[in-house]
């Protein structure tokens, strides 16, 4: 962004190379553990649950670019194992990639229990313990040494431009959200009503998930007994992140959003088809299991067809019907966010670059950040709070404005049918841009201060 400046095709070029290097890598691991015909079930099983990644493809989400680092991470630490020339090189590489992936979302660090699992195991196993430890010493020195940078350059910028208060404020903050959203695991506190609901993640690509847990159940053999041992690495890797995402995600976390466990289940569909289609050795036997496959999906006598979505285009009532339906199972599905108007965000940020200055201020109203426009436009918003605190005036001689967003008005709207015309005639002395999505107006002065944002 800093390079070639804020635009739209700037704000999701990385998004987009991103997501492509993932679907690379997917396919790659899939022909690699599976064959041919693990790869062509793949892509069909992706290709026909569009909402699995539709607006991962597009938008700056952290979860396809950690799993992109994750998956590189995995490939390259099994390649290790295939090139004596390369090792300590691929053991970097796979050591830094997994740094990459937890520093862009820190919930990944769960999925790398693999790595501690296979190091505690060739310590057991292997007889050059010294070659053992001197391999996995190089690789969590290249885990580590980033995060340490980072927290170095997050300490000495906060404390800089803040003060120490910032920095305690900040780290503070991370302890309790660590513990407030699955950190804090606690037995007694279980709902093992909503635990269940949970557990049927699977149905989100339109598997039964009795019938994907039953199938990993019965796999779990076969990926460490029946597999090449060169590739035996790979499969551990890939199983344990997995498990500990789903058992995370299952019981641990406090929210039954699925992109909390929208890695494991790529993941989980990777290791499902190509465990099916490598017990199949032959390729008479393969032959089969593709034909019982498409069967399968053709009758949904194992799978949740509702789900799936074969058409070559998708049309703005598609996605609609995916919005109104993601929360019916008591957990909230995919897509995990609305798919905003693309036109409308554009209008946005045209009048922004033409009107908006650098002096003037933004503000919003509670908890409804509009932070996806944020971005979009280049400029920091600010709580309506800030602007009743310092007097309602703007400090910097600019102008002051309030936004609404999506989620204020139109379809796409959480809050009551009047809230936007209520906001509007209470705070706004004139509106300056309005689509159907966004309304940008002038803030009156001498108001009443009224904590009435969620009315």
């Amino acid at each position: 962004m800093k390079l070639f400046g804020y635009d739209f095709w700037q704000f999701r070029l990385w998004s987009l190379i991103s997501f492509t290097g993932l679907l690379f890598l997917i396919f790659l691991i899939s022909y690699n553990l599976g064959g041919l015909i693990a790869l062509v079930v793949v892509q069909l099983w992706l290709w026909s649950v569009p909402q699995l990644f539709i607006q991962f493809s597009y938008e700056s989400y952290g979860e396809h670019t950690a799993l992109f680092y994750l998956l590189l991470s995995f490939y390259t630490f099994y390649l290790s194992y295939t090139s004596k020339k390369k090792k300590y090189i691929l053991i970097t590489l796979s050591g830094l990639l997994f740094s990459l992936s937890v520093l862009t979302k820190y919930l990944f660090v769960i999925s790398g229990v693999g790595f501690g699992i296979i190091a505690l195991w060739q310590l057991l196993k292997q007889a050059n313990k010294k070659e053992v430890i001197k391999s996995w010493g190089l690789w969590f020195a290249f885990f580590i040494i980033p995060i340490v940078f980072f927290e170095l350059y997050r300490y000495l910028f906060l404390v800089t431009n803040f003060g120490t208060y910032a920095w305690q404020a900040t780290t503070d903050d991370f302890i309790l959200h660590f513990k407030s959203n699955g950190g804090g695991f606690n037995l007694k506190s279980l709902d093992w009503n909503f635990i269940s609901k949970k557990a049927g993640f699977w149905e989100q690509v339109g598997v039964r998930f009795e019938i994907a847990w039953l199938s990993f159940l019965a796999l779990s053999y076969f990926y460490f007994k029946k597999v090449k041992e060169e590739k035996l690495v790979l499969n551990m890797l890939l199983y344990f992140a997995f498990i500990s995402t789903s058992l995370w995600f299952i019981f641990a976390s406090p929210f039954g959003w699925t992109r909390h466990v929208w890695h494991g289940l790529i993941i989980g569909m990777i290791l499902l088809i190509t465990g099916i289609t490598s017990m199949l050795k032959s390729k008479t036997s393969k032959l089969l299991f593709f034909i019982i496959f498409i069967v399968t999906v053709s009758t949904g006598s194992l799978i949740n067809r509702d789900n799936f979505e074969f058409g070559f285009l998708l049309n703005q009532d598609t996605i609609d019907s995916w919005h109104a339906k993601r929360n019916e199972k008591g957990i909230q599905g995919l897509p995990s966010n609305p798919i905003l108007s693309l036109k409308d965000q554009i209008g946005l940020k045209t009048f922004f670059s033409n009107n908006i200055n650098d002096n003037d201020k933004v503000y919003y109203l509670g908890w409804l950040l509009v932070s996806e426009a944020s971005p979009i436009v280049d400029k920091m918003f600010f709580s309506i709070d800030r602007y009743f605190k310092i007097g309602q005036i703007n400090p910097n001689g600019g102008q002051s404005y309030l936004i609404f967003g999506p989620y204020q008005k139109g379809k796409l709207s959480i809050v009551g049918l009047n809230y936007h015309d209520k906001k509007v005639a209470w705070l706004c002395q004139e509106i300056v841009y309005e689509n159907p999505s966004y309304t940008l107006c002038k803030l009156k002065s001498n108001l009443k201060y009224e904590n009435k944002a969620y009315e």
